[in-house]
């Protein structure tokens, strides 16, 4: 049985053997992930990196301030103001991990009051964590019926 969820960036995905940390939500995208391992850490935080290059809208505010003109430097700041809206709101699923974690590692899911912490054995089989925030609400009841959230 699969079903998935939203969280605050990105979804979860949950089928008989894993759950996968996506940002899509898209089952081919959950079936090509690796477990948390240096690797996926590296790749998740390089992504998260370069998606936050977006200094954009800072360059458009910087140079609406040498500009002579009041219409042009509104106009800048404007489309700045637009973009860090498009940058953070549509696109904030691109600042979400990306890993699995197969059920027979995952040690406890713990609800507080911003989401769930997943504590679990990564890859090289260490203790690990993911507290994972903004999850909607059916996600606490599908994690409850997989009797992975005890709360």
């Amino acid at each position: 049985m699969k079903d998935f969820f939203k969280y605050r960036f990105g979804y979860i995905n949950i089928d008989d053997e894993n759950l996968y940390l996506t940002s899509s939500g898209n089952w081919q995208e959950a079936y090509e992930l690796k477990e948390k391992d240096s690797s996926t850490k590296i790749n998740n935080l390089t992504r998260i990196k370069n998606r936050n290059k977006g200094f954009t809208p800072f360059i458009l505010i910087a140079f609406s301030i040498f500009t002579d003109s009041v219409i042009m430097a509104s106009v800048m700041i404007a489309i700045a103001v637009l973009l860090f809206i498009i940058l953070n709101v549509y696109y904030r699923r691109d600042l979400g991990i990306q890993y699995k974690i197969p059920f027979s590692k995952i040690e406890s899911v713990e609800k507080y009051e911003k989401g769930i912490k997943i504590s679990f054995r990564n890859e090289a089989n260490e203790n690990d964590s993911e507290n994972i925030n903004g999850i909607e609400p059916r996600g606490f009841d599908i994690l409850k019926q997989r009797s992975l959230l005890k709360h």
